[in-house]
């Protein structure tokens, strides 16, 4: 397990959404802007993970938790990458 923190809360379900949609949809990048990233970390966050874990607290924190399984399997006998999302006010 890994986790991150960012001290200032700037991710939300919506960025998530849109940014993994664009990855998984095979537009890559198109979100890219003047500022932020194009979603492309997040994207392999949730496909290196065997599940991923979003805590938001909305311009305050957020925390990323990446849960790997330890036993090597073929990329074929693996479930789809899961993700949950938490939000707290």
């Amino acid at each position: 397990m890994v986790s991150v923190q960012d001290p200032f809360g700037g991710l939300t379900a919506k960025t998530i959404m849109n940014y993994l949609d664009s990855c998984y949809g095979g537009r890559e990048g198109c979100m890219q802007a003047q500022k932020g990233g194009a979603g492309r970390g997040l994207h392999q966050i949730v496909e290196s993970s065997t599940f991923v874990v979003f805590n938001i607290q909305p311009k305050k924190q957020t925390e990323v938790i990446a849960f790997f399984d330890m036993i090597p399997q073929e990329k074929s006998n693996q479930a789809n990458p899961t993700f949950h999302y938490f939000e707290q006010n």
